[in-house]
């Protein structure tokens, strides 16, 4: 049961899992990537670290993008981003 009264968004993760333990002699062994599926979906440690993952790479970019200042124009100029900007931040 969710918190709204519904069905928990792992609950199918979690009765896929429950069959598996149900109907094998080694469960311990044998539904360990079930019982990783319904641990993901409930905890969401892979998911949270691809955003992470995303989000840094992102920044590198956009740290990379920002404008130089050019004072004989007294203007902003566009910066040319690198192929590689790892090479950047090593």
């Amino acid at each position: 049961m969710s918190v709204s009264g519904g069905v928990h968004r792992c609950y199918p993760f979690w009765l896929k899992f429950e069959d598996c333990y149900k109907g094998e002699t080694e469960p311990v062994a044998m539904c360990r990537d079930t019982f990783d599926d319904y641990m993901e979906c409930t905890k969401r440690k892979k998911e949270r670290r691809l955003q992470f993952r995303v989000k840094q790479e992102l920044h590198k970019w956009k740290v990379l993008a920002v404008p130089q200042y050019n004072e004989l124009t007294d203007a902003f100029e566009p910066v040319r981003l690198p192929a590689d900007p790892d090479a950047y931040f090593k």
